[in-house]
């Protein structure tokens, strides 16, 4: 039936022989339907086969990728080493489930320094039993135990999971106590007391936020004689942070490192730590921290000191009014002299110029000092300069120090009412070792007084007919957020020395975020950086 009359039939009844082909058409595509239906069925079977066979290749493909990735082919004492630092870094549960991943990291994980790491949560439940696994799989490895404990959790807990690790105490090499409750750090170092020596501890650490409620309770911290030298002959580090200093407080003899950290302060805290601190003559580093508030000002009898003889190095943080201590404190050997303010009710800073002064006239080896949000007026700034012959790095955070205070330490006068630039008398002669400068939030220093501190201290800059330097050169300068320091300063200076504009991740104000200045080094990346060429001849670390 043609098309034309196909079309004509919907317009009439059709004839018996119009039906009759109608119904041999229907039969002919209905078969001709079945057999495209046969093919598209042989067809989707194949693409079945063939998918497949293309999953079975991705299999192969993901097995043997497994062969040949990094994870499979790090020697199993690299992934140890790993495992560890993750364990060492707070993932208390890293061997576990590593050694769920694959068969060589299981192997790996069987290292005992990888369990060496020994997470004694009290609160827990099966804290014995999770302990006692952990230390059989750390074999003969050196421990580093960390208890924790609620102030939920009782003495005899504490007394028990001590039984359990005196049993491998000539294995403790250090011990940390993070407890609510004062009581049960109380119980830590009394179980210490009445067992075995610890011949090989050498670091402890005790937190506590807890407070004595009343005064019935024992508020003591007699260390020294729990840790005796005769005991833990290689104890040489202690940090205790407490929300006060417990009043009976005596800390081991042999210590070479001590940090203290108090969040609140009550009278007498002054005579009890120097009390403690006399008693440490082979003491080296001392950091001291103290709330910003102080409900007394830390003041001692003016004829009472502490001489540390040993004591190279000394971190003072806290409001202004703690730097008092300098006033106390001896220490004839320190090289490094850290102090740092935040603080937390606007600007009111107690003048630290004069405990500082009194302070350097007996500590006259310095050669690092830091000043973190203090500030020197500049008379007090010249006089503690003259004190520093030995000074070699200097840090000042958010100081008002200015250029003409900066000229102190210039190699020459630079002119500006000096003498003429020929003649010796110009040579100023203040930290002639200073090397090494770092300001930050230095909001009134100008970068052309930056410049020419550099500049001045160059071996070209030397007086003709002179024998020698007067002065050393600065090797390394760093220069962050100071507004009138400005990017054709920053250039100059990393033509002449190595200029820093970026901290790392060891800065103390790393952690603070305080000084994180990422959006103004990539602009000075793409303004003058643009190229490799351009960097030529430029020591600048961005």
């Amino acid at each position: 039936m043609s098309s034309q009359n196909l079309v004509s039939v919907y317009r009439r009844e059709p004839t018996p022989q119009e039906a009759a082909d109608a119904s041999v058409q229907i039969a002919k595509s209905v078969e001709e339907i079945g057999a495209l239906q046969e093919k598209i069925n042989d067809l989707q079977s194949h693409m079945r086969r063939l998918q497949q066979q293309q999953f079975h290749h991705y299999a192969d493909v993901k097995l043997h990728r497994g062969v040949i990735t990094l994870a499979r082919r790090i020697p199993s004492e690299l992934l140890a080493y790993i495992f560890e630092l993750s364990v060492d870094s707070g993932w208390t549960r890293a061997p576990v489930i590593v050694s769920h991943v694959c068969s060589q990291w299981r192997l790996a994980a069987q290292d005992p320094r990888v369990w060496s790491r020994v997470y004694v949560n009290l609160d827990d439940s099966n804290t014995a039993g999770r302990t006692t696994y952990w230390l059989r799989m750390a074999a003969s490895a050196p421990l580093h135990i960390t208890i924790v404990a609620s102030s939920r959790v009782r003495r005899r807990q504490v007394l028990d999971i001590m039984a359990l690790l005196s049993e491998y105490a000539d294995q403790w090499s250090t011990l940390t106590v993070d407890s609510e409750a004062l009581l049960n750090i109380q119980a830590v170092t009394a179980s210490c007391s009445l067992e075995k020596n610890l011949p090989h501890l050498r670091h402890i650490s005790v937190i506590s936020t807890g407070a004595v409620h009343n005064e019935e309770e024992d508020s003591s911290m007699a260390l020294a004689q729990i840790f005796t030298p005769e005991r833990v002959p290689e104890l040489r580090s202690l940090s205790m942070d407490l929300l006060v200093l417990p009043a009976t407080t005596s800390m081991p003899m042999q210590l070479r490192s001590l940090v203290l950290t108090f969040a609140e302060s009550q009278p007498g805290m002054a005579h009890t730590l120097m009390h403690a601190l006399n008693e440490l003559p082979h003491l080296e580093k001392l950091s001291l921290s103290l709330p910003l508030h102080l409900d007394t000002l830390f003041e001692l009898d003016p004829d009472q000191a502490m001489r540390i003889n040993n004591l190279k190095s000394l971190t003072i943080f806290g409001p202004t009014d703690l730097n008092g201590i300098l006033y106390h404190i001896q220490a004839p050997s320190l090289l490094q002299l850290h102090l740092r303010s935040l603080e937390d009710l606007g600007y009111r800073q107690t003048p630290v110029g004069p405990s500082l002064h009194a302070f350097l006239q007996g500590s006259t080896a310095v050669k690092l000092l830091e000043l973190y949000d203090i500030d020197l007026s500049p008379e007090y700034f010249a006089s503690c300069f003259a004190l520093l012959s030995n000074l070699e790095e200097l840090r000042l955070h958010e100081s008002s120090v200015s250029a003409a205070t900066l000229k102190l330490l210039y190699g020459w006068s630079a002119g500006g009412g000096g003498a003429p630039l020929n003649h010796p008398a110009a040579y100023l002669r203040l930290c002639p070792k200073l090397t090494k400068l770092d300001l930050r939030w230095c909001g009134l220093l100008a970068g052309h007084a930056l410049v020419n501190l550099v500049r001045s201290r160059l071996p070209t800059a030397q007086i003709p007919g002179s024998v020698e330097m007067v002065a050393s050169p600065i090797t390394d300068i760093t220069a962050i957020n100071c507004c009138f320091i400005e990017e054709r300063h920053i250039i100059e200076l990393a033509k002449m020395t190595v200029c820093r504009v970026v901290i790392n991740d060891t800065d103390y104000c790393y952690q603070r975020k305080c000084c994180d200045n990422l959006r103004y080094r990539q602009r000075l990346r793409f303004r003058h950086f643009n190229l490799p060429e351009h960097r030529v001849g430029l020591n600048l670390i961005l």
